[in-house]
C-alpha cells in the first residue's frame, strides 16, 4: 500500500517504536522492576499513537492522559509541599512506578519535541535525506525495488511544489535540497510518497545515520564527487544533476554502509 508522509511526522514514528520497544523491553527483562510498572509503560506506550498526519505535538496527548489518570499534579505537589525529608521519601516511595513511567513518557515526549522540521538542525536534515537516497540508490543494484533509481528521487516533494521534481545544489556545508530550503527561515515541510514495503531501507539508514555528527555528516559529503565537481564558492545554488548522484553512488557505498554485507 502507498502511503503519503511528512519526513519528521515518519522519523517521529519510527523513533518513537524504537523508544517503546527499549523500555518495554529492558524494564520486562530486569527482575527489579515492579510489575505494576511494566503494565502501566505496556499500557500507554502501547496506546494509539498514530503518527500519521503532520503533528508536532502528537505526543503530548498520551503525556496529558497519563498525567491526569494518575493524578501526577497532585502527587508532585504533595512531594514539593512537604518539608519533612523522610516524609517527602515515603510519598515518592509509596508512588514509585507511577513516577518511574512519567519520568520516562515525558523524556519520549522531549525527545520527539526535537524531531520537528523547526527544532532539527537544518544542515543535519539535508544530509540525512541526501545520504538516505544514497544508501537505497546503492542497494537497488542488488534488491531491485525500483525499475530504475530516478525513481527514488521522485518518492520526494516540497509541501508547495508537490509537482516539482527534486533538485539538489552544492553548499559549502554539503549538498541540500533544494525544494525545501528556505535561507534564515525554518525549511518548507517534506514529503515523501511511497510503498510501506520500501520504507523499510530509509529507516535502516536513518538508524545507521543518526549515530553521526553533523560535522562527520557534513565531511563526508565532502567526499563525493556530486558534491565536489559541482561546488563552486561564487555559485550560491550550483546545480548537482541527479544523474551524477546515481552514477557515483550505483558505484560506490555510502560511507556508512561499507561494513554491510548487500
Amino acid at each position: 500500500m502507498e502511503i503519503e508522509m511528512e519526513f519528521f511526522t515518519w522519523i517521529r514514528k519510527i523513533e518513537f517504536n524504537r523508544l517503546k520497544e527499549y523500555y518495554i523491553k529492558n524494564n520486562s527483562k530486569d527482575q527489579k522492576t515492579n510489575q505494576n510498572e511494566i503494565n502501566l509503560l505496556k499500557t500507554y506506550l502501547d496506546s494509539k499513537v498514530n503518527f500519521e498526519k503532520y503533528d508536532d505535538d502528537e505526543f503530548s496527548g498520551l503525556s496529558k492522559k497519563f498525567s491526569e489518570e494518575n493524578n501526577i499534579e497532585e502527587i508532585r505537589n504533595e512531594i514539593k509541599k512537604e518539608m519533612d525529608i523522610s516524609k517527602r521519601g515515603e510519598i515518592e516511595k509509596k508512588n514509585k512506578e507511577i513516577l518511574k513511567v512519567d519520568d520516562t513518557i515525558n523524556f519520549i515526549k522531549d525527545y520527539l519535541s526535537t524531531l520537528t522540521n523547526k527544532n532539527y538542525n537544518k544542515m543535519r536534515k539535508h544530509k540525512i535525506l541526501y545520504f538516505m537516497n544514497a544508501f537505497a540508490i546503492n542497494l537497488n543494484k542488488s534488491i531491485k525495488l525500483w525499475k530504475n533509481n530516478q525513481e527514488i528521487f521522485n518518492l520526494f516533494f516540497a509541501k508547495f511544489d508537490k509537482n516539482k521534481p527534486i533538485e539538489w545544489c552544492a553548499f559549502e556545508n554539503g549538498p541540500i535540497l533544494k525544494n525545501i530550503y528556505r535561507t534564515g527561515l525554518d525549511d518548507d515541510n517534506l514529503f515523501f510518497k511511497i510503498e510501506e514495503n520500501k520504507l523499510i531501507i530509509f529507516e535502516i539508514a536513518y538508524f545507521l545515520l543518526r549515530e553521526f555528527s553533523t560535522l562527520q555528516l557534513v565531511k563526508e559529503s565532502h567526499k563525493t564527487n556530486p558534491w565536489k565537481k559541482n561546488y563552486n564558492p561564487n555559485i550560491y545554488y550550483a546545480k548537482i544533476p541527479t544523474e551524477e548522484i546515481i552514477d557515483f553512488f550505483e558505484k560506490n557505498r555510502p560511507f556508512f554502509a561499507k561494513s554491510l554485507e548487500y
